[in-house]
Protein backbone atom coordinates (compact mmCIF):
# COMPACT_ATOMS: atom_id res chain seq x y z
CA UNK A 1 0.00 0.00 0.00
CA UNK A 2 1.40 3.37 -1.05
CA UNK A 3 1.85 6.59 0.90
CA UNK A 4 -1.43 8.03 -1.19
CA UNK A 5 -3.12 4.92 -0.49
CA UNK A 6 -2.62 5.09 3.53
CA UNK A 7 -3.48 8.81 3.76
CA UNK A 8 -6.70 7.88 1.87
CA UNK A 9 -7.64 5.60 4.39
CA UNK A 10 -6.61 7.18 7.51
CA UNK A 11 -8.99 9.82 6.16
CA UNK A 12 -11.75 7.82 5.45
CA UNK A 13 -11.16 6.76 9.23
CA UNK A 14 -11.52 9.95 10.46
CA UNK A 15 -14.40 11.16 8.55
CA UNK A 16 -16.34 8.24 9.29
CA UNK A 17 -15.62 8.23 13.00
CA UNK A 18 -16.55 12.03 13.25
CA UNK A 19 -19.08 11.49 11.34
CA UNK A 20 -20.85 8.73 13.36
CA UNK A 21 -20.15 11.27 16.57
CA UNK A 22 -22.19 13.69 15.30
CA UNK A 23 -24.96 11.40 14.75
CA UNK A 24 -24.83 10.06 18.27
CA UNK A 25 -24.91 13.84 19.28
CA UNK A 26 -28.21 14.69 17.56
CA UNK A 27 -29.45 11.93 18.15
CA UNK A 28 -28.62 12.28 21.35
CA UNK A 29 -30.65 15.41 21.75
CA UNK A 30 -33.73 14.53 19.40
CA UNK A 31 -35.75 16.35 21.06
CA UNK A 32 -35.03 19.21 18.78
CA UNK A 33 -35.55 17.11 15.98
CA UNK A 34 -32.82 14.92 13.88
CA UNK A 35 -31.34 14.53 10.50
CA UNK A 36 -34.04 13.28 7.74
CA UNK A 37 -32.36 10.11 7.48
CA UNK A 38 -32.21 9.50 11.73
CA UNK A 39 -35.42 10.34 11.63
CA UNK A 40 -36.67 7.61 9.54
CA UNK A 41 -34.08 5.22 11.20
CA UNK A 42 -35.62 6.37 14.99
CA UNK A 43 -38.77 6.30 13.34
CA UNK A 44 -38.64 2.76 12.13
CA UNK A 45 -37.32 1.68 15.96
CA UNK A 46 -41.10 2.24 16.70
CA UNK A 47 -41.64 -0.79 14.75
CA UNK A 48 -38.77 -3.40 14.52
CA UNK A 49 -36.86 -4.80 17.28
CA UNK A 50 -33.83 -3.54 16.58
CA UNK A 51 -31.43 -1.09 18.73
CA UNK A 52 -30.37 2.53 16.15
CA UNK A 53 -27.00 1.16 14.86
CA UNK A 54 -28.71 -2.08 13.30
CA UNK A 55 -31.05 0.20 12.01
CA UNK A 56 -28.48 2.48 9.96
CA UNK A 57 -26.98 -0.46 9.12
CA UNK A 58 -30.15 -2.20 7.60
CA UNK A 59 -31.02 0.90 5.80
CA UNK A 60 -27.87 1.50 4.18
CA UNK A 61 -27.56 -2.35 3.09
CA UNK A 62 -31.05 -1.54 1.23
CA UNK A 63 -29.78 1.39 -0.41
CA UNK A 64 -26.68 0.00 -1.37
CA UNK A 65 -28.94 -2.42 -3.25
CA UNK A 66 -31.31 -0.10 -4.92
CA UNK A 67 -28.21 2.01 -5.81
CA UNK A 68 -26.73 -1.65 -7.41
CA UNK A 69 -29.71 -1.82 -9.20
CA UNK A 70 -29.68 1.72 -10.78
CA UNK A 71 -26.28 0.89 -11.73
CA UNK A 72 -24.04 2.05 -8.95
CA UNK A 73 -21.50 -0.99 -7.47
CA UNK A 74 -20.84 0.19 -4.83
CA UNK A 75 -16.55 0.32 -3.82
CA UNK A 76 -15.02 -0.97 -0.73
CA UNK A 77 -15.73 2.26 1.51
CA UNK A 78 -19.26 2.78 0.81
CA UNK A 79 -19.67 -1.12 2.64
CA UNK A 80 -17.58 -0.22 5.24
CA UNK A 81 -19.45 2.82 5.56
CA UNK A 82 -22.27 0.92 5.85
CA UNK A 83 -21.15 -1.01 9.23
CA UNK A 84 -18.69 1.32 10.67
CA UNK A 85 -21.19 4.36 11.05
CA UNK A 86 -23.67 2.18 12.38
CA UNK A 87 -21.87 0.41 14.93
CA UNK A 88 -19.69 3.51 15.81
CA UNK A 89 -23.00 5.74 16.25
CA UNK A 90 -24.40 3.04 18.65
CA UNK A 91 -21.57 2.97 20.44
CA UNK A 92 -21.56 6.67 20.91
CA UNK A 93 -24.69 6.96 22.20
CA UNK A 94 -24.43 3.92 24.41
CA UNK A 95 -21.35 6.24 26.66
CA UNK A 96 -23.72 9.38 26.71
CA UNK A 97 -26.04 9.67 29.59
CA UNK A 98 -29.70 8.44 29.05
CA UNK A 99 -32.57 10.46 29.55
CA UNK A 100 -30.31 13.92 30.20
CA UNK A 101 -31.84 15.83 27.23
CA UNK A 102 -35.09 15.46 26.79
CA UNK A 103 -35.68 19.27 27.71
CA UNK A 104 -35.65 22.07 25.04
CA UNK A 105 -32.67 23.49 26.70
CA UNK A 106 -29.69 25.68 25.33
CA UNK A 107 -27.24 22.62 26.37
CA UNK A 108 -29.89 20.27 23.71
CA UNK A 109 -29.23 23.01 21.30
CA UNK A 110 -25.49 23.39 21.79
CA UNK A 111 -25.47 19.58 21.16
CA UNK A 112 -27.37 19.70 18.42
CA UNK A 113 -25.62 22.13 16.34
CA UNK A 114 -22.45 20.81 17.54
CA UNK A 115 -24.10 17.23 16.10
CA UNK A 116 -24.59 18.88 12.55
CA UNK A 117 -21.18 20.73 12.43
CA UNK A 118 -19.50 16.65 12.81
CA UNK A 119 -21.85 15.48 10.55
CA UNK A 120 -20.73 18.05 8.40
CA UNK A 121 -16.96 17.88 9.02
CA UNK A 122 -17.07 13.75 8.70
CA UNK A 123 -18.81 13.67 6.00
CA UNK A 124 -16.19 16.55 3.78
CA UNK A 125 -13.56 14.30 4.99
CA UNK A 126 -14.92 10.95 4.12
CA UNK A 127 -15.85 12.30 0.87
CA UNK A 128 -12.49 13.63 0.36
CA UNK A 129 -10.48 10.45 0.77
CA UNK A 130 -12.38 9.12 -2.51
CA UNK A 131 -12.76 5.47 -1.08
CA UNK A 132 -16.52 5.16 -1.96
CA UNK A 133 -19.72 6.88 -1.73
CA UNK A 134 -22.04 6.98 0.77
CA UNK A 135 -24.56 4.00 0.80
CA UNK A 136 -27.76 6.66 0.75
CA UNK A 137 -26.07 8.73 -2.26
CA UNK A 138 -25.80 5.65 -4.36
CA UNK A 139 -29.78 6.20 -5.19
CA UNK A 140 -29.30 9.81 -5.75
CA UNK A 141 -26.36 8.92 -7.90
CA UNK A 142 -28.36 6.15 -9.58
CA UNK A 143 -30.91 8.12 -10.05
CA UNK A 144 -28.79 10.69 -12.22
CA UNK A 145 -27.42 8.62 -14.27
CA UNK A 146 -30.73 6.05 -15.11
CA UNK A 147 -33.05 8.70 -15.60
CA UNK A 148 -31.12 11.78 -16.30
CA UNK A 149 -32.49 13.19 -12.86
CA UNK A 150 -30.14 16.20 -12.05
CA UNK A 151 -28.17 15.62 -8.56
CA UNK A 152 -29.86 18.16 -6.79
CA UNK A 153 -33.45 17.46 -8.02
CA UNK A 154 -33.06 13.83 -6.91
CA UNK A 155 -31.63 14.75 -3.46
CA UNK A 156 -34.35 16.76 -2.75
CA UNK A 157 -37.03 14.40 -3.97
CA UNK A 158 -35.02 11.90 -1.87
CA UNK A 159 -34.97 14.28 1.23
CA UNK A 160 -38.63 15.12 1.02
CA UNK A 161 -39.43 11.14 0.57
CA UNK A 162 -37.45 9.99 3.95
CA UNK A 163 -39.34 12.89 6.07
CA UNK A 164 -42.36 12.09 4.81
CA UNK A 165 -41.67 8.16 5.54
CA UNK A 166 -39.91 9.43 9.10
CA UNK A 167 -43.44 11.78 9.55
CA UNK A 168 -45.66 8.24 9.00
CA UNK A 169 -43.09 6.38 11.30
CA UNK A 170 -43.88 9.07 14.00
CA UNK A 171 -39.63 9.83 14.04
CA UNK A 172 -38.33 12.96 15.38
CA UNK A 173 -39.00 15.96 13.26
CA UNK A 174 -38.52 19.90 14.31
CA UNK A 175 -36.07 22.82 14.03
CA UNK A 176 -33.16 20.27 14.49
CA UNK A 177 -34.10 18.44 10.91
CA UNK A 178 -34.92 21.92 9.61
CA UNK A 179 -31.62 23.29 10.70
CA UNK A 180 -29.92 20.52 9.28
CA UNK A 181 -31.39 19.91 5.87
CA UNK A 182 -30.39 23.90 5.56
CA UNK A 183 -26.58 23.95 6.66
CA UNK A 184 -25.15 20.42 6.45
CA UNK A 185 -24.86 20.74 2.80
CA UNK A 186 -22.43 24.42 3.58
CA UNK A 187 -20.46 22.81 6.23
CA UNK A 188 -19.58 19.83 4.17
CA UNK A 189 -18.36 22.33 0.98
CA UNK A 190 -16.66 24.42 3.50
CA UNK A 191 -14.45 21.36 4.88
CA UNK A 192 -13.66 20.03 1.49
CA UNK A 193 -12.84 23.15 0.65
CA UNK A 194 -10.23 23.60 3.25
CA UNK A 195 -9.00 20.12 2.74
CA UNK A 196 -8.22 20.79 -1.10
CA UNK A 197 -7.09 24.23 0.45
CA UNK A 198 -4.46 22.29 2.96
CA UNK A 199 -3.18 19.57 0.21
CA UNK A 200 -2.64 21.96 -2.41
CA UNK A 201 -0.55 23.83 0.24
CA UNK A 202 1.22 20.92 1.61
CA UNK A 203 2.28 19.46 -1.98
CA UNK A 204 3.73 23.04 -3.04
CA UNK A 205 5.74 23.27 0.29
CA UNK A 206 7.00 19.67 -0.43
CA UNK A 207 7.90 20.82 -4.13
CA UNK A 208 10.13 23.21 -2.82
Amino acid sequence: MNNTSIRKWLLFSVGITILSTGIALTVWAKVWGVSPWDSFHLGLMNYLNFNFGQIVQLVGAVAIVLGAFLGVIPKIGTILNMFIVGWLANFFLGQFPANTLEEFSVVSFLVLVIGILCCGIGSGLYIAADVGIGPRDSIMIGLNRKFGIRIARARTFMEITIVLLAFMLAGPIGIGTLLFSVTIGYVVEKTLNLYKAFSLGKVQTDTR
